[in-house]
Protein backbone atom coordinates (compact mmCIF):
# COMPACT_ATOMS: atom_id res chain seq x y z
CA UNK A 1 0.00 0.00 0.00
CA UNK A 2 2.65 2.34 1.24
CA UNK A 3 4.47 1.54 -2.77
CA UNK A 4 1.33 2.41 -4.14
CA UNK A 5 0.92 5.37 -2.23
CA UNK A 6 4.64 6.84 -3.50
CA UNK A 7 4.19 5.59 -7.12
CA UNK A 8 1.11 7.85 -7.37
CA UNK A 9 2.81 10.87 -5.34
CA UNK A 10 5.30 10.63 -7.97
CA UNK A 11 3.14 10.44 -10.71
CA UNK A 12 1.55 13.38 -9.61
CA UNK A 13 4.19 15.22 -8.95
CA UNK A 14 5.77 14.53 -12.32
CA UNK A 15 2.44 15.58 -14.08
CA UNK A 16 2.28 18.63 -11.58
CA UNK A 17 5.64 19.47 -12.57
CA UNK A 18 5.51 19.19 -16.48
CA UNK A 19 1.96 20.51 -17.00
CA UNK A 20 3.27 23.81 -15.01
CA UNK A 21 6.55 24.05 -17.10
CA UNK A 22 4.39 23.98 -20.55
CA UNK A 23 2.10 26.25 -19.48
CA UNK A 24 4.59 28.47 -18.17
CA UNK A 25 6.31 28.07 -21.76
CA UNK A 26 3.36 28.53 -23.28
CA UNK A 27 1.32 31.59 -21.82
CA UNK A 28 4.08 34.30 -22.76
CA UNK A 29 3.99 33.05 -26.15
CA UNK A 30 0.23 33.51 -26.09
CA UNK A 31 0.00 37.12 -24.11
CA UNK A 32 2.72 38.20 -27.02
CA UNK A 33 0.90 37.40 -30.20
CA UNK A 34 -2.44 38.85 -28.09
CA UNK A 35 -0.45 41.92 -27.74
CA UNK A 36 1.41 42.62 -31.21
CA UNK A 37 -2.48 41.92 -32.82
CA UNK A 38 -3.87 45.18 -30.65
CA UNK A 39 -1.35 47.81 -32.64
CA UNK A 40 -4.04 48.27 -35.10
CA UNK A 41 -7.37 47.35 -36.39
CA UNK A 42 -5.83 45.53 -39.64
CA UNK A 43 -3.51 43.19 -37.04
CA UNK A 44 -6.70 42.84 -34.72
CA UNK A 45 -8.84 41.28 -37.32
CA UNK A 46 -6.45 39.14 -38.92
CA UNK A 47 -5.91 37.53 -35.83
CA UNK A 48 -9.39 36.91 -35.36
CA UNK A 49 -9.39 35.34 -38.90
CA UNK A 50 -6.08 33.04 -37.71
CA UNK A 51 -7.86 32.09 -34.86
CA UNK A 52 -10.50 30.16 -36.37
CA UNK A 53 -8.04 27.62 -38.28
CA UNK A 54 -8.15 24.16 -36.36
CA UNK A 55 -4.76 23.97 -35.41
CA UNK A 56 -5.00 26.88 -33.48
CA UNK A 57 -8.25 25.64 -32.03
CA UNK A 58 -6.54 22.40 -30.69
CA UNK A 59 -3.93 24.90 -29.29
CA UNK A 60 -6.41 26.56 -27.41
CA UNK A 61 -7.64 23.26 -25.99
CA UNK A 62 -4.63 22.40 -25.27
CA UNK A 63 -3.55 25.21 -23.20
CA UNK A 64 -7.17 24.36 -21.16
CA UNK A 65 -6.24 20.67 -20.75
CA UNK A 66 -2.78 21.78 -19.94
CA UNK A 67 -4.55 24.14 -16.65
CA UNK A 68 -6.83 21.04 -15.87
CA UNK A 69 -3.84 18.80 -15.45
CA UNK A 70 -1.99 21.10 -13.54
CA UNK A 71 -5.43 21.62 -11.36
CA UNK A 72 -5.82 17.64 -10.86
CA UNK A 73 -1.89 16.89 -10.08
CA UNK A 74 -2.24 19.71 -7.34
CA UNK A 75 -5.07 18.32 -5.80
CA UNK A 76 -4.02 14.47 -5.82
CA UNK A 77 -0.88 15.48 -4.79
CA UNK A 78 -3.27 17.38 -1.42
CA UNK A 79 -6.60 15.25 -1.87
CA UNK A 80 -5.55 11.71 -2.55
CA UNK A 81 -2.36 11.17 -1.31
CA UNK A 82 -1.60 13.14 2.00
CA UNK A 83 -5.08 12.16 3.40
CA UNK A 84 -5.40 8.59 5.33
CA UNK A 85 -8.41 7.21 2.73
CA UNK A 86 -8.70 3.84 2.14
CA UNK A 87 -8.32 2.36 -1.25
CA UNK A 88 -12.21 2.70 -1.98
CA UNK A 89 -12.10 5.51 -0.98
CA UNK A 90 -9.54 6.87 -2.67
CA UNK A 91 -11.32 5.74 -5.54
CA UNK A 92 -14.63 7.67 -4.68
CA UNK A 93 -12.57 10.75 -4.31
CA UNK A 94 -10.31 10.02 -7.85
CA UNK A 95 -13.48 9.99 -9.98
CA UNK A 96 -15.26 13.06 -8.06
CA UNK A 97 -11.58 14.98 -8.94
CA UNK A 98 -12.22 14.05 -12.48
CA UNK A 99 -15.78 14.86 -12.92
CA UNK A 100 -15.31 18.43 -11.74
CA UNK A 101 -12.24 18.79 -13.71
CA UNK A 102 -14.05 17.43 -16.78
CA UNK A 103 -16.80 20.52 -16.62
CA UNK A 104 -13.83 22.46 -17.55
CA UNK A 105 -12.11 20.62 -20.25
CA UNK A 106 -15.13 18.78 -21.70
CA UNK A 107 -17.59 21.46 -23.16
CA UNK A 108 -16.88 22.55 -26.28
CA UNK A 109 -16.59 26.60 -26.14
CA UNK A 110 -15.62 29.68 -28.35
CA UNK A 111 -12.71 31.11 -26.99
CA UNK A 112 -12.32 33.68 -29.90
CA UNK A 113 -15.94 34.75 -29.47
CA UNK A 114 -15.19 38.79 -30.11
CA UNK A 115 -18.90 40.70 -29.73
CA UNK A 116 -19.53 44.67 -30.55
CA UNK A 117 -20.87 47.49 -29.56
CA UNK A 118 -21.32 50.94 -30.95
CA UNK A 119 -21.65 54.21 -29.16
CA UNK A 120 -21.04 57.93 -29.38
CA UNK A 121 -19.01 58.48 -26.74
CA UNK A 122 -16.75 56.07 -24.66
CA UNK A 123 -15.86 56.57 -20.91
CA UNK A 124 -13.51 54.19 -19.03
CA UNK A 125 -13.61 54.41 -15.48
CA UNK A 126 -16.16 54.81 -13.14
CA UNK A 127 -14.60 57.25 -10.10
CA UNK A 128 -16.06 60.88 -9.42
CA UNK A 129 -14.36 62.06 -13.14
CA UNK A 130 -16.15 59.19 -14.93
CA UNK A 131 -19.70 59.54 -13.42
CA UNK A 132 -19.26 63.47 -13.80
CA UNK A 133 -18.06 62.67 -17.16
CA UNK A 134 -21.24 60.89 -18.18
CA UNK A 135 -23.50 63.15 -16.59
CA UNK A 136 -22.20 66.04 -18.54
CA UNK A 137 -21.99 64.25 -21.58
CA UNK A 138 -25.33 63.25 -21.50
CA UNK A 139 -26.60 66.52 -20.32
CA UNK A 140 -24.19 68.31 -23.27
CA UNK A 141 -25.61 65.98 -25.69
CA UNK A 142 -28.82 64.41 -25.23
CA UNK A 143 -29.21 62.76 -28.47
CA UNK A 144 -25.60 61.14 -28.18
CA UNK A 145 -25.19 57.47 -27.04
CA UNK A 146 -22.88 57.41 -23.33
CA UNK A 147 -21.50 54.14 -22.65
CA UNK A 148 -19.35 54.32 -19.49
CA UNK A 149 -17.17 51.08 -19.15
CA UNK A 150 -15.78 49.84 -15.55
CA UNK A 151 -13.15 46.63 -14.61
CA UNK A 152 -15.49 46.48 -11.37
CA UNK A 153 -19.44 47.61 -10.52
CA UNK A 154 -20.54 51.27 -11.17
CA UNK A 155 -20.47 53.26 -7.79
CA UNK A 156 -18.11 50.50 -5.92
CA UNK A 157 -14.77 51.19 -7.79
CA UNK A 158 -12.17 54.05 -7.86
CA UNK A 159 -10.33 55.82 -5.80
CA UNK A 160 -12.83 58.33 -5.07
CA UNK A 161 -14.80 55.87 -2.86
CA UNK A 162 -11.94 55.52 -0.20
CA UNK A 163 -11.72 59.54 0.42
CA UNK A 164 -11.77 60.01 3.93
CA UNK A 165 -10.72 63.24 4.69
CA UNK A 166 -12.74 65.89 2.42
CA UNK A 167 -12.06 67.99 -0.54
CA UNK A 168 -10.12 71.14 -0.70
CA UNK A 169 -12.09 74.41 -1.88
CA UNK A 170 -11.47 77.92 -1.66
CA UNK A 171 -15.44 79.25 0.34
CA UNK A 172 -14.22 80.49 3.18
CA UNK A 173 -14.20 84.34 3.57
CA UNK A 174 -10.76 85.29 3.69
CA UNK A 175 -9.22 82.04 1.54
CA UNK A 176 -8.94 82.75 -2.14
CA UNK A 177 -8.41 80.58 -4.81
CA UNK A 178 -4.92 82.49 -5.35
CA UNK A 179 -3.73 81.47 -1.73
CA UNK A 180 -5.19 77.59 -2.76
CA UNK A 181 -3.42 77.27 -5.98
CA UNK A 182 0.22 78.50 -4.18
CA UNK A 183 -0.51 75.98 -1.40
CA UNK A 184 -0.93 72.88 -3.71
CA UNK A 185 2.07 74.11 -5.63
CA UNK A 186 4.22 75.03 -2.43
CA UNK A 187 2.95 70.91 -1.68
CA UNK A 188 3.82 69.54 -4.69
CA UNK A 189 7.35 71.04 -4.35
CA UNK A 190 7.04 73.19 -7.23
CA UNK A 191 6.37 69.94 -9.30
CA UNK A 192 2.95 70.01 -10.74
CA UNK A 193 2.35 71.63 -14.01
CA UNK A 194 0.91 75.26 -13.14
CA UNK A 195 -1.71 76.00 -15.55
CA UNK A 196 -3.47 72.10 -14.73
CA UNK A 197 -3.19 73.18 -10.97
CA UNK A 198 -4.88 76.51 -11.39
CA UNK A 199 -7.12 74.89 -13.29
CA UNK A 200 -8.16 72.57 -10.68
CA UNK A 201 -8.13 74.93 -7.94
CA UNK A 202 -10.42 77.16 -9.97
CA UNK A 203 -12.68 74.23 -10.95
CA UNK A 204 -13.66 72.91 -7.48
CA UNK A 205 -15.48 76.09 -6.52
CA UNK A 206 -17.61 74.96 -9.05
CA UNK A 207 -17.41 71.11 -8.60
CA UNK A 208 -18.81 71.32 -5.05
CA UNK A 209 -21.29 73.82 -5.74
CA UNK A 210 -22.49 71.25 -8.47
CA UNK A 211 -22.40 68.63 -6.26
CA UNK A 212 -24.18 70.24 -3.58
CA UNK A 213 -27.26 71.90 -5.48
CA UNK A 214 -27.60 69.26 -8.35
CA UNK A 215 -25.84 66.26 -7.67
CA UNK A 216 -27.54 66.01 -4.26
CA UNK A 217 -24.34 65.69 -1.81
CA UNK A 218 -24.99 66.49 2.16
CA UNK A 219 -21.87 67.84 3.40
CA UNK A 220 -21.43 68.90 6.76
CA UNK A 221 -22.41 72.41 8.21
CA UNK A 222 -21.96 75.29 10.75
CA UNK A 223 -24.03 76.14 12.98
CA UNK A 224 -25.50 79.39 10.57
CA UNK A 225 -25.75 76.92 7.54
CA UNK A 226 -22.53 77.56 5.71
CA UNK A 227 -20.68 74.59 4.71
CA UNK A 228 -18.20 73.20 7.27
CA UNK A 229 -14.28 73.43 6.34
CA UNK A 230 -11.94 71.54 8.17
CA UNK A 231 -7.99 72.14 8.43
CA UNK A 232 -5.84 69.15 6.55
CA UNK A 233 -2.30 68.72 5.53
CA UNK A 234 -0.48 71.02 3.52
CA UNK A 235 -3.24 73.61 3.87
CA UNK A 236 -2.42 77.28 5.28
CA UNK A 237 -6.69 77.87 5.18
CA UNK A 238 -9.61 75.40 6.90
CA UNK A 239 -11.17 74.42 3.04
CA UNK A 240 -11.50 71.02 3.53
CA UNK A 241 -15.04 70.29 2.90
CA UNK A 242 -16.46 67.20 4.41
CA UNK A 243 -19.00 64.49 5.31
CA UNK A 244 -17.79 63.28 8.32
CA UNK A 245 -15.21 61.04 7.27
CA UNK A 246 -17.11 59.31 4.63
CA UNK A 247 -16.69 62.35 2.15
CA UNK A 248 -15.57 59.74 -0.76
CA UNK A 249 -18.55 57.53 -0.49
CA UNK A 250 -21.00 60.23 -0.27
CA UNK A 251 -20.06 61.91 -3.08
CA UNK A 252 -19.83 58.26 -5.23
CA UNK A 253 -23.19 57.24 -4.11
CA UNK A 254 -24.90 60.61 -4.98
CA UNK A 255 -23.31 60.68 -8.77
CA UNK A 256 -24.02 56.58 -9.25
CA UNK A 257 -27.78 57.36 -8.33
CA UNK A 258 -27.81 60.59 -11.26
CA UNK A 259 -26.09 58.23 -13.70
CA UNK A 260 -28.65 55.47 -12.80
CA UNK A 261 -31.69 57.54 -13.16
CA UNK A 262 -30.30 58.45 -17.21
CA UNK A 263 -29.75 56.78 -20.39
CA UNK A 264 -26.62 56.20 -19.95
CA UNK A 265 -25.21 52.31 -21.01
CA UNK A 266 -23.03 50.37 -18.59
CA UNK A 267 -20.63 47.53 -19.29
CA UNK A 268 -19.89 46.39 -15.66
CA UNK A 269 -16.94 44.15 -14.99
CA UNK A 270 -15.62 44.46 -18.47
CA UNK A 271 -11.98 44.96 -18.16
CA UNK A 272 -10.33 47.41 -21.06
CA UNK A 273 -6.87 45.48 -22.51
CA UNK A 274 -6.02 48.34 -24.98
CA UNK A 275 -6.61 51.06 -27.12
CA UNK A 276 -7.34 50.06 -30.94
CA UNK A 277 -6.19 52.97 -33.45
CA UNK A 278 -8.08 53.41 -37.19
CA UNK A 279 -7.02 52.34 -39.66
CA UNK A 280 -5.95 55.32 -41.03
CA UNK A 281 -4.33 56.09 -38.01
CA UNK A 282 -5.79 59.24 -37.67
CA UNK A 283 -7.25 58.78 -33.92
CA UNK A 284 -9.22 55.62 -32.05
CA UNK A 285 -11.38 53.35 -33.99
CA UNK A 286 -12.61 51.92 -30.38
CA UNK A 287 -11.70 49.91 -27.39
CA UNK A 288 -10.75 45.86 -26.69
CA UNK A 289 -12.33 44.66 -23.76
CA UNK A 290 -12.96 41.27 -21.61
CA UNK A 291 -15.85 40.48 -19.91
CA UNK A 292 -14.71 39.17 -16.90
CA UNK A 293 -18.13 37.50 -16.20
CA UNK A 294 -17.95 35.01 -19.34
CA UNK A 295 -14.69 35.56 -21.20
CA UNK A 296 -15.49 36.86 -24.24
CA UNK A 297 -13.81 39.78 -26.01
CA UNK A 298 -16.05 43.33 -26.84
CA UNK A 299 -15.20 45.23 -29.34
CA UNK A 300 -16.34 49.24 -28.58
CA UNK A 301 -16.40 51.46 -31.41
CA UNK A 302 -16.63 54.64 -30.03
CA UNK A 303 -16.64 58.33 -32.04
CA UNK A 304 -15.02 59.87 -29.20
CA UNK A 305 -12.88 58.18 -26.16
CA UNK A 306 -12.47 59.48 -22.82
CA UNK A 307 -10.17 58.22 -19.98
CA UNK A 308 -11.21 58.53 -16.71
CA UNK A 309 -9.18 55.24 -15.40
CA UNK A 310 -7.64 57.24 -12.17
CA UNK A 311 -4.30 57.78 -10.89
CA UNK A 312 -2.04 54.55 -8.87
CA UNK A 313 -2.32 53.53 -6.10
CA UNK A 314 1.27 51.72 -6.21
CA UNK A 315 3.14 55.66 -6.62
CA UNK A 316 3.17 55.32 -2.75
CA UNK A 317 4.37 52.45 -0.13
CA UNK A 318 0.89 53.44 2.12
CA UNK A 319 -2.49 54.50 0.82
CA UNK A 320 -5.78 53.47 1.56
CA UNK A 321 -6.74 51.68 -2.13
CA UNK A 322 -6.51 48.67 -2.67
CA UNK A 323 -4.23 46.68 -5.22
CA UNK A 324 -6.52 46.79 -7.50
CA UNK A 325 -6.27 50.52 -8.49
CA UNK A 326 -3.07 49.64 -10.51
CA UNK A 327 -3.38 52.24 -13.01
CA UNK A 328 -3.43 50.57 -15.92
CA UNK A 329 -4.95 53.01 -18.07
CA UNK A 330 -1.82 55.44 -17.84
CA UNK A 331 0.54 53.44 -20.68
CA UNK A 332 -2.05 53.31 -23.24
CA UNK A 333 -2.64 56.78 -24.41
CA UNK A 334 1.66 57.72 -23.20
CA UNK A 335 2.41 54.65 -25.80
CA UNK A 336 0.16 56.24 -28.56
CA UNK A 337 1.54 59.35 -28.39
Amino acid sequence: MRGHRRQGLWLAFALHRASGLLLALFLPVHFHVLAFALNDAAKLDAFLAWTDYTVVKLAEFGLVFLLAVHLLGGLRLVALEWLPWSGRQKTLAAGAVAGTASTFVLPERDMTALHRHDTDILILGSGGAGLFAALHAQKAAPGATVTLAVKGLVGKCGCTRMVQGGYNVALGIGDSVERHFMDTIRGGKWLPDQDMAWRLCEQAVVRVRELENEVGCFFDRNPDGTVHQKAFAGQTFDRTVHKGDLTGIEIINRLMEQVLSRPVERLQEHRAVGLVPARDGSGLSGVLFIDMRTGDFRFVRAGSVLMATGGGRRCTSTTPPRATRAWTGWPWPCARG
